[in-house]
């Protein structure tokens, strides 16, 4: 069975650390999945002579994502431009925020998409389709408290949310790429990971 290397965020204090090549390369630390919760925990350093199944993940001792965060109700968020740059660190977004105990069976959303300019629910999108939510899930980055899609700088910090297709992709009012022209808001209380050092993932 193959083991599963996946690469994650440093941190500040890792980065100082200054590790050479050979050092990233035999520096690693192991997770195994708990089912309760069901979340990677710390198992062991990585020895390279042994086989690890599926439920562990191996890691850059340097390298950690920036943590689950906790939202309520109402939260306003808008995509992230430019997101799909972002080099994937597991087998999909969806797997990185399952694995940290967030449901992904539904959207996260509200079901609506709102207009930035007055704060109305747009009816229809910018191609004429009806605006609801899919049942096709993905992971999507986010910027929690933004009513506008924007760019976000290499560096910087952004949120993985599971949220539908649609409001992934659709265009709105004066939206002009995918997941732009209108922001949404979360139905209920959630968590949302914290993903530090946008698009700089080794």
């Amino acid at each position: 069975m193959k083991n599963r290397h996946i690469y994650l965020t440093s941190t500040e204090a890792g980065e100082s650390l200054k590790l050479t090549q050979e050092q990233e390369h035999l520096c690693k630390v192991v997770y195994k999945k708990t089912d309760d919760p069901p979340i990677y925990r710390f198992h062991d350093l990585w020895n390279p002579i042994n086989e690890y199944s599926e439920e562990y993940i191996i890691v850059p001792f340097r390298s950690v994502f920036g943590g689950v965060q906790a939202y309520a109700p109402g939260k306003e968020f808008a995509n992230i431009i430019g997101s799909n740059l972002d080099p994937n660190p597991s087998p999909s977004w969806l797997n990185l925020l399952k694995d940290n105990g967030i449901d992904c069976a539904k959207c996260v959303t509200d079901g609506n998409f709102y207009d930035p300019s007055n704060n109305n629910k747009y009816d229809k999108n910018k191609s004429g389709a009806q605006c609801e939510c899919s049942s096709n899930m993905v992971g999507g980055h986010v910027l929690l408290g933004q009513k506008i899609a924007t760019q976000v700088v290499s560096g910087g910090t952004v949120n993985l949310l599971p949220i539908c297709k649609h409001h992934n992709s659709y265009v709105c009012g004066n939206g002009v790429g995918n997941g732009t022209g209108f922001y949404m808001k979360t139905r209920s209380v959630g968590k949302c990971i914290i993903l530090n050092n946008y698009l700089e993932w080794d």
